[in-house]
């Protein structure tokens, strides 16, 4: 069965360059290790927002976030499962 685990990263300020960059490298890492299939992105003024899909959003979940601790961005993340 497929899930798709999305990622909601809050930011305290308006996303500049900088913030596209981390954004840029998550995505990137996520499909460098072959965590899932990146099926969306995106980002606005305060947030950033990430849909992976995989058949196991538990796991995708646990290898993604020392991604996000290393980035500085593990504690503004939520995370919300979509079985398919």
């Amino acid at each position: 069965m497929q899930e798709i685990l999305t990622l909601t990263i809050t930011t305290d300020k308006t996303f500049s360059e900088e913030g596209l960059n981390v954004r840029y490298t998550l995505v990137d890492t996520i499909e460098q290790r072959k965590i899932g299939q990146i099926i969306e992105e995106g980002s606005d003024q305060d947030s950033v927002y990430v849909a992976i899909r995989s058949t196991s959003a538990k796991g995708v979940k646990n290898k993604v976030e020392p991604i996000l601790l290393s980035l500085g961005l593990l504690a503004s993340t939520e995370f919300r499962i979509i079985a398919l």
